[in-house]
């Protein structure tokens, strides 16, 4: 590092690099990494070197990186200064081969020296960080009991040494030591210390040094959302901490430094601007919260609550359910959410393993314990209280029944963002008192669903007789206390203000949902292949049902369809409601198509409202735009015209159905449809927000008069613009020059004079010059300079006079959220029925399925149906086939050679239930069914190693859940029952478990076993129907038909499969020969089974 002129002559990482950077040419001396003093009028400290990034689209190590890289190989290998190397000799043609061994070995040793390089910049960490001093806030060591991770104790005398600005970095990483730091410093961001040491690993960058004990590396603003997506998947927290003022500003000769503070914290689950990574699929935050379950009938071991929250659209969902031992339940709600990060209480071990074996998500472990939901609920409101201007016009019916505060309170987690202590003289110091306000109210947004958890709380205490514990009566005890650790991690990542003060909150109810859809066990979806397909080397989602039913133009309508298809409907009025909507609209396919032709360029207009209604106080706005730079607040109005003018286009694309409203039949597409009911709320609302702020140059102001003091700035920012532009015509005249311009290259308001009016004499002495280029120099003047020093002043006030309105132009755009999220429902639905109608047009056979109203009538038949994912590949030639349970028949004992389509079957009937029961036409010739409440799925063969269950465990304990929850109403799909353990096992299992089915719950069953012998057991069972797949056998060889018929099969053939899968010749002639050996004992067995067989036709004849 260079400071005043003098190289620091104590650095000897530094001394290490000078000796080894005099081989190198004079470019990359000029390329190195290590720092110097910033001369830029912004930059307030030393500041790294600028340096040549790689692609913003890509995370590849520049070229000046790969240098850098290559320096640091030496580095490790010197032991002394006065090491040197050999000047290597010049190349030959004949040393292609030498060269080729010696890049060999120096690819071998790269590893090696990054690591060597990366320990010897950890031993010049302070010595506060090394492993033997570290001590958190409290002074505990690592391995002390309650030693808490996230916080560092740094001695006084320590801190006193670190300059100012340094003290203010760890003023913020003292409290956040596991958080990632990236400090603004003028047009750069730092990342120090360890973290830096991170971040040189992960992303192949050089570690530079600023000074003895500072590793360090530079990011640059286009890269950042990179770099921050990146470290938030490998778990990552981050902290922004931005300058709230410009180098000017800060008095330099006091030994001050500009303000900052933390403008962000983010973590995996809370990123909000997702950039390029931008998908459908929610991102989700997931709280868990754990007990025992009170012993009770149904055999429950565990009772949860669970939260949930998308922060990309403030989407909260909660919920609190009991389960069994193996959490299907909980399973079923990770499956269908994935989140991406999870935070556990008081949760069994095994459950974290269920988490990272569905979907790995971050995950953070609480240890505190509860809270009373008096003050929980208590701290709900805080961010909902708002100041009364005036009179308070409480409504107070609406809060009937719950404790309404009368002033705001404190949250329990108050994170200081200031990291300014200490750093400034008492005259300067920055005095934060919040203005004394006692009149508070509670507003009217907030939530209801919370208005109705509080009533009924005290509804349930007041039922009881003495002061029990409150989850011994409460009935939402622990949704209440998981949603309370999801509003406390928030307000951690000062986002609580923005995702949850403007939150739309949904209770899930589970036992209310499986009376009124279809329930979808994870096993169920991943066995049907809903959504993903495993090829065993991949999983993938091409060829699942979703993406065969995914037409949809949208966003948030693949999002809606998402939990169409994860949730079908049960209800007979509202399937045959959306029924009939699809099958009008495959009467307006080319209207339909150009509906999402218009629809389609639309970007994620949910996100993107709620990434504008999340600005709304948002601490990033108090940060001061970089050189060149725009502030956050004028980019966020020019997000929030870009959302207006694309909510206007959405609006439009309505119109396209205009003349076709009338003939609809169905209401609820009318409903849909109709833009010129829903258009003139929402034009009225688009206009009065537009006619608010207008774009001058691409620059988003406020129309003139709607805020005064911005005015007034402005006025005074015109004034000096005009005056240069006087100094320019003043120069224009009195060098008759007329090709004099302003140019605003690295300094803005230069003369750009041609040279040939400059020749001899000719120029000025009050020209300063500043810069050249061919054929003109560039010049100032002491009165361009002084302008140029006003204008900067009354830009940055100008920035801080435009805040007021963006927050007031930011809360009116939120006024109107009734209106723009009535439109994106509209929107996101009427694009999931036209996908429906496209998919139920495009069949090779299509019928709309016939829905019985009579649950007691149990039916379904399925008649020349094709499983619609296979329909896709048009070069086959598919067979249907009919699947009917009738009469008295609710049990199919399916057998049938290996590869004959037995699987594809079981599917088939369980794909084609789903299709109907959302709407869906079926790809068959007729379909009548009675809706069914859940389908259980027992398919395939796997483990869980993450949670040490063999296949076989996992086998019964999905016969278990089974068993123990599906009703008459259900669909059960067994494929193969036994086949993890021994044959005999095996059968005495599937045995047990078919007559338990058919005898007891009597669910409508496909049941699908290699085990013959379960054949004459059930064969007088006039419930159960037995089928096979046909085939014929010629010679070798099987022949499959893949048509189910009534029958049995009579052997599996598994080694004319394995010819087929090209087992060698020797190995299948002797399991013929086997084979042949079993068969002779087995025809003695086969004699009995006969007689068997001949005892249960006179019987069949005598009843």
């Amino acid at each position: 590092m260079r400071k005043n002129g003098k190289e620091d002559d104590d650095d000897e990482l530094f001394e290490i690099s000078k000796k080894q950077q005099r081989k190198k040419s004079t470019n990359r001396k000029r390329s190195s990494r290590r720092l110097k003093k910033a001369d830029d009028e912004d930059d307030d400290d030393y500041t790294p070197q600028a340096q040549k990034e790689s692609s913003s689209s890509e995370l590849q190590p520049s070229s000046e990186d790969e240098k850098q890289n290559k320096k640091r190989q030496s580095h490790t290998n010197v032991k002394s200064k006065g090491t040197r190397q050999k000047k290597q000799p010049k190349k030959t043609e004949q040393q292609p081969q030498q060269q080729q061994q010696e890049s060999c070995q120096e690819e071998q040793q790269h590893n090696k020296g990054d690591e060597e390089f990366y320990k010897l910049a950890e031993q010049t960490l302070p010595i506060f960080m090394q492993p033997e001093h570290i001590r958190d806030s409290e002074g505990r060591r690592p391995d002390e009991p309650d030693y808490n991770p996230s916080t560092i104790d740094i001695p006084n005398d320590q801190y006193q040494k670190l300059p100012p600005m340094f003290r203010q970095y760890w003023n913020a990483k003292k409290n956040h030591l596991d958080s990632m730091i990236f400090f603004r410093c003028g047009r750069w961001i730092a990342v120090m210390y360890n973290d830096a040491i991170i971040v040189a690993k992960m992303f192949n960058r050089y570690l530079g040094f600023w000074g003895k004990d500072r590793p360090c590396v530079t990011v640059y603003d286009n890269q950042l959302p990179i770099y921050q997506r990146a470290l938030l998947e490998k778990g990552h927290k981050i902290i922004m901490i931005e300058q709230l003022e410009k180098a000017d500003v800060a008095n330099k000769e006091d030994g001050e430094v500009v303000r900052r503070e933390i403008t962000q914290m983010i973590s995996r689950g809370t990123l909000q601007d997702l950039g390029d990574a931008e998908t459908y699929e929610q991102r989700n935050l997931l709280v868990l919260v754990c007990s025992k379950a009170p012993v009770n009938l149904k055999g429950h071991t565990y009772i949860y609550g669970v939260s949930i929250v998308d922060c990309t659209t403030n989407l909260f969902t909660f919920d609190q359910f009991f389960d069994d031992a193996q959490s299907n339940h909980l399973r079923s709600i990770i499956y269908n959410t994935k989140p991406v990060e999870v935070i556990l209480c008081k949760t069994p071990p095994e459950i974290e393993k269920i988490f990272k074996n569905i979907c790995n998500p971050t995950i953070i472990i609480y240890k505190k314990s509860f809270k009373d939901c008096e003050f929980i609920f208590q701290q709900f409101k805080i961010e909902y209280m708002e100041v009364v201007k005036g009179k308070n016009d409480q409504n107070q019916k609406l809060f009937d029944g719950i404790v309404i505060p009368s002033r705001k309170e404190q949250s329990e987690q108050k994170i200081d963002i200031d990291i300014n202590q200490g750093l400034y003289s008492d005259s300067k110091q920055e005095i934060r008192e919040e203005k004394c306000v006692e009149n508070y109210q509670l507003s009217q947004d907030y939530p209801n669903i919370l208005i109705e958890l509080e009533k009924q709380f005290y509804h349930e205490k007041k039922q009881q007789d003495k002061e029990d514990d409150e989850s011994s009566f409460y009935s939402y005890y622990y949704s209440t206390q998981s949603l309370y650790l999801l509003l406390c991690y928030l307000r951690q990542l000062l986002i609580s203000d923005s995702v949850y003060r403007r939150g739309k909150f949904n209770f899930l109810d589970s036992n209310f949902t499986h009376n009124t859809h279809l329930y979808l066990d994870s096993q169920a979806l991943e066995s049907l292949e809903i959504f993903n397909v495993n090829l065993q080397t991949k999983i993938t989602t091409a060829g699942s049902l979703f993406d065969y039913l995914n037409r949809c133009a949208t966003a948030p309508a693949k999002r809606l369809l998402t939990k169409w298809v994860q949730s079908p409907l049960q209800n007979y009025k509202l399937i045959i409601e959306r029924q009939e909507c699809v099958q009008e609209l495959t009467n307006l396919i080319p209207k339909c198509a150009e509906f999402q032709r218009r629809i389609k360029s639309l970007p994620d207009i949910e996100r993107a409202i709620i990434k504008c209604f999340n600005t709304i106080h948002s601490h990033k706005l108090k940060a001061v735009p970089i050189t060149g730079g725009e502030s956050i607040g004028k980019t966020k109005l020019k997000e929030i015209k870009n959302v207006l003018s694309h909510i206007r286009q959405a609006a439009e694309a309505f119109k396209i159905f205009d003349q076709d409203i009338k003939q609809l039949k169905s209401k609820k597409l009318k409903e849909i449809l109709n833009y010129r009911q829903n258009a003139k709320i929402l034009k009225d609302s688009l206009d009065e927000l537009e006619k608010c702020m207008t774009m001058d140059d691409n620059e988003p102001k406020p129309v003139k008069g709607v805020s005064p003091e911005y005015d007034q700035t402005l006025d005074r920012l015109n004034e000096i613009t005009d005056s240069l532009q006087d100094e320019l015509e003043k120069w224009k005249k009195k060098l008759k020059c007329p090709e004099i311009v302003y140019t605003h290259a690295r300094m803005k308001y230069q003369l750009e004079i041609p040279e040939k009016y400059l020749e001899g004499n000719q120029k000025p002495k009050e020209l300063i010059i500043t810069s050249k280029r061919q054929g003109f120099q560039r010049f100032q003047t002491t009165f361009i300079e002084e302008q140029l020093y006003k204008l900067r002043k009354v830009e940055d006030e100008l920035s801080q006079k435009l805040l007021p309105f963006i927050n007031e132009y930011f809360t009116k755009f939120y006024s109107h959220r009734k209106e723009f999220f009535q439109l994106i429902s509209y929107l996101s639905e009427a694009d999931c029925l036209i996908s429906l109608a496209l998919v139920s047009n495009e069949q090779k056979v299509s019928c709309f399925p016939q829905i019985i109203q009579d649950e007691s009538a149990k039916r379904c038949e399925l008649i020349e149906a094709y499983h619609p994912c296979l329909l896709q590949n048009k070069d086959v030639e598919w067979v249907p086939n009919t699947i009917k349970f009738t009469g008295s028949i609710d049990t199919l004992l399916l057998t049938g050679p290996n590869m004959s389509g037995k699987s594809t079957l079981l599917r088939l009937i369980g794909v084609s239930i789903i299709l109907a029961q959302i709407g869906c036409a079926v790809p068959a010739q007729s379909f009548t069914l009675t809706p069914f409440d859940r389908i259980f799925c027992r398919l395939g063969a796997t483990d869980r190693l993450l949670e040490g269950k063999s296949t076989f465990f996992i086998e019964l304990e999905e016969t278990k859940t089974i068993l123990d929850n599906c009703t008459s109403r259900s669909l059960v799909i067994i494929d193969e029952l036994g086949r993890g353990t021994s044959t005999y096992d095996g059968v005495a299992l599937a045995s047990a478990v078919l007559r338990f089915l058919s005898d007891k719950t009597k669910p409508m069953t496909l049941f699908a076993t290699h085990y013959h012998i379960l054949l004459d057991e059930f064969a007088l069972f006039k419930n159960i129907s037995q089928c096979v797949m046909k085939h014929y056998q010629e010679k070798d060889q099987v022949v499959f038909k893949y048509k189910l018929i009534e029958g049995v099969a009579e052997k599996s053939f598994a080694t004319n499969v394995a010819q087929i899968a090209g087992v060698p010749k020797e190995v299948i002639k002797k399991a013929k020969q086997m084979e042949a050996k079993i068969t002779k004992e087995e025809s003695k067995i086969n004699k009995n089974r006969e007689i068997l067989k001949k005892f249960n036709q006179i019987i069949k004849q005598l009843l």
